[in-house]
């Protein structure tokens, strides 16, 4: 009788146990259904979702922010430096949607600007270095700015780096090689898109210098140029040629520039402005004028698509500039609110999407010097970008073999860091591991082990030598050394870290505000941006 009870009592549990698969199984389904293959064997199991297919409101007016080499620590340090220092964090983190976005390559999880920016716009993976083409090249992919230009929509490109660098390139060039700028800047405007504005073209005519300017050509395709402030002014301000068309196209290109032809970088900006110099145009001003000139004004058009890229955040982090990166991603935010004040007026019209393409420098808020402290405010003590700095002060120590004290000046002076009070080198002050005074009088003070890395790299800045050792490489980069290691040591004393020259494999922060935001929030691969951006739109 005993025996019949435990045998009942089994076969019940092997019923509910079967019923349980059964009621479970509806949205699971496993890669391996061989049931003769009698081994037991670990499966990889999908869960399959229910989500539907998004049917709300179609946005008119799309805007695609993308901070290049941008991730969650460049925005937070932005936003904890703003705090800091008595102003409000930034308003890209106020956005109601957040998400997060995986982006590695066909061939790498550490990608570049080129395999990043052709899987958001799209969604296809290639390798580092191919702008919108498969990895062997032989396959073109289209990109969104494409695909909505031919359906009516207006599309405008705006970048703090050169016009025809990877990112804008991404969504308006296809190329095997991300360094065809020339050809890249003839494809762009072959694009007949409507606004072009940053940096000028980088190889503006050809590699070396022999063929016509893309000035040249954008004016013979009817491109209105301009690069001076009074012309800028005038765009949208009447300034359309009579009996043209409402497809007028426009190529700003920022009068305001550094040597690269890139703009220049905020914190010098800030600097000319604070030493009376006119405020220079800024990401938002030619936002701001692109929102005008590709507005809707006779209420017909079908509405406009913009990406606009922080460029020169990726260029300072690389240089392991944490003053200067931060100032760019205050930037970019700043270009983030014009697009906001336009969405308060569009609200049912209007999607606005933040982002970054791949994070640079590995950059940390924490160090092992500053434990569990951090002095951000001391970031603002930086005068002028490490790009400058080398430009105006490095190459003068170099040409006149400038006395290390007299350097020591320069770098209080930019860097805010001050040689030792009774400045003996044998009685500067020693670092202590329990002793870091970060919040006193004298946390910008050089300790003595300070003083020394600014010699040693003061002395191999003067050498020039082209061939570096390894540990010299992992120390500057490719960069110069004295002015790595004053950046460095203002960012330790700040509170922040470096691991890295070059990108990382970081995952991307994604914000959203608008008509169809809530899509952009989760987990997911870049090239899922896109999908969700095409299932948005149309």
């Amino acid at each position: 009788m005993k025996n019949n009870k435990i045998k009942i009592i089994s076969i019940v549990a092997v019923v509910i146990s079967m019923i349980a698969s059964f009621s479970l199984g509806y949205n699971i389904k496993t890669k391996n259904n061989d049931i003769n293959n009698t081994e037991l064997k670990s499966e990889t199991v999908e869960i399959t979702t229910s989500k539907e297919k998004y049917s709300g409101k179609k946005p008119k007016y799309i805007f695609l922010f993308i901070g290049d080499g941008m991730s969650y620590s460049q925005l937070q340090l932005a936003d904890y430096y703003l705090k800091k220092t008595g102003n409000n964090g930034l308003d890209i983190l106020k956005l109601s949607t957040n998400g997060t976005m995986q982006n590695p390559d066909k061939t790498s999880l550490i990608p570049d600007s080129a395999s990043t920016a052709t899987a958001m716009a799209t969604g296809e993976k290639t390798k580092s270095g191919n702008i919108n083409v498969s990895e062997d090249g032989k396959e073109k992919y289209e990109t969104i700015t494409q695909k909505l230009k031919k359906d009516g929509y207006k599309i405008g490109i705006a970048t703090t780096v050169n016009i025809n660098h990877a990112t804008p390139a991404g969504f308006s060039a296809h190329r095997e090689s991300r360094k065809g700028y020339y050809e890249i800047g003839k494809e762009m405007l072959n694009t007949e898109f409507d606004y072009f504005a940053g940096g000028d073209f980088k190889d503006k005519k050809g590699e070396n210098g022999d063929k016509k300017s893309l000035e040249k050509i954008a004016e013979e395709k009817g491109y209105t140029v301009t690069d001076s402030e009074e012309e800028f002014e005038k765009l949208g301000n009447n300034s359309k040629k009579e009996n043209s068309s409402n497809d007028e196209k426009y190529l700003v290109i920022a009068n305001d520039r550094e040597k690269t032809d890139a703009m220049k970088y905020s914190i010098d900006k800030r600097y000319e402005q604070e030493n009376g110099e006119e405020e220079p145009y800024s990401l938002s001003d030619y936002l701001k004028k692109g929102i005008d000139l590709l507005s809707d004004k006779d209420k017909k058009d079908k509405g406009f698509f913009m990406m606009i890229e922080g460029g020169k955040i990726d260029w300072a982090c690389h240089k392991n500039d944490a003053a200067s990166a931060l100032h760019e991603t205050i930037d970019l935010d700043n270009a983030v609110d014009e697009a906001i004040k336009f969405y308060n007026n569009h609200k049912d019209e209007t999607l606005i999407i933040v982002t970054g393409d791949h994070e640079t420098g590995g950059l940390a808020i924490g160090n092992s010097n500053s434990e569990y402290d951090t002095h951000l405010e001391n970031l603002g003590l930086q005068k002028i970008s490490c790009d400058r700095f080398n430009e105006e002060y490095v190459s003068k120590y170099k040409k006149e073999k400038t006395d290390f004290k007299d350097v020591l000046k320069d770098i209080e002076y930019v860097f805010g860091l001050k040689k030792p009070l009774v400045f003996k080198e044998e009685k500067a002050k020693e670092d202590s591991d329990d002793d870091h005074k970060h919040s006193d009088e004298n946390s910008l003070e050089l300790s003595k082990s300070e003083y020394k890395r600014l010699k040693k790299a003061y002395n191999l800045t003067l050498e020039n030598r082209k061939n570096r050792t390894k540990e010299e490489s992992i120390l500057y980069g490719s960069y110069k050394p004295i002015t790595v290691e004053a950046a460095r040591i203002l960012a330790e004393k700040s509170g922040v870290a470096f691991t890295s020259f070059s990108h990382t494999a970081a995952p991307m922060a994604v914000f959203a505000e608008g008509v169809g935001a809530s899509e952009f929030g989760g987990m997911y691969d870049n090239t899922e941006l896109y999908e969700k951006l095409i299932e948005v739109i149309y």
